[in-house]
């Protein structure tokens, strides 16, 4: 029962989960987030020296690390004998990782990756790539896959903004359109500060955690304002996704 309660004070919050991580001698870096039920994420401290968190690391529950296996728990009985069991689990910089994701020891993912929903890391996985499979594998170059997701990334917002008004009867507004925001929203401070005021808003009334431009885009913010929306106004957005410009009657 002690144990149980312990693992609970551990995980009460991300930043108590990587701070205990670390005083075990887990290295863990810079900005390293999880998401989900910290209960069902479960990092293997038997051997903590064998295990690297990079920079920029996005973890979704449930996700497990092991460093060892217990192979012996057959060799005893077949040969009489204990062998050991060790391997490093490195994450490099810039990954994000699905939910349902088990490292094993001898796991190594590069920097700038993405790893499928329940993968099973055995090995190496190259920089710059997308993986996933059971044993995990490179699907993609993530030069390729970036490509591929903005132009998805224009039809999903065109089909979530059709969504909302026959689901909720109503036209859709901008700070329903948190991840979409660099579709239609001008790149100058006023405009910016009306949408994170607005987005604020939305978020408090939905007991969520407040996000603002700046905080969706992170270190891209500053190459955001460099750049130019696709569609030149909301309206001309909500036009080619189709949606009226009036309410939906019932």
């Amino acid at each position: 029962m002690m144990d149980f309660i312990k693992c609970l004070w551990r995980k009460r919050s991300p930043e108590a989960y990587i701070s205990f991580l670390r005083k075990k001698g887990v290295t863990v870096g810079r900005n390293v987030c999880f998401y989900g039920n910290l209960r069902f994420i479960d990092i293997d401290v038997t051997r903590p020296s064998l295990v690297k968190i990079g920079d920029n690391v996005h973890i979704v529950s449930p996700f497990s690390i092991v460093t060892h296996g217990w192979e012996s728990a057959v060799f005893r009985e077949k040969y009489h004998e204990l062998v050991g069991s060790a391997g490093k689990v490195t994450i490099g910089d810039n990954v994000y990782i699905g939910a349902d994701v088990m490292l094993l020891k001898g796991a190594e993912i590069g920097d700038n990756v993405i790893i499928g929903a329940k993968s099973l890391v055995t090995g190496e996985i190259p920089s710059d790539c997308v993986a996933a499979g059971v044993p995990a594998r490179k699907i993609a170059d993530l030069d390729d896959f970036f490509e591929k997701r903005k132009k998805e990334s224009l039809h999903e917002a065109k089909e979530y903004a059709r969504s909302i008004y026959e689901v909720f009867k109503r036209k859709p507004v901008e700070e329903d359109f948190f991840e979409f925001f660099p579709l239609f929203l001008k790149r100058d401070t006023e405009a910016i500060e009306e949408f994170n005021r607005k987005l604020k808003l939305k978020m408090k009334r939905e007991g969520r955690k407040v996000m603002s431009v700046q905080s969706q885009l992170g270190p891209g913010f500053k190459y955001f304002l460099k750049t130019k929306p696709y569609y030149k106004s909301f309206e001309e957005f909500l036009a080619d996704a189709g949606v009226p410009s009036e309410e939906k009657k019932e």
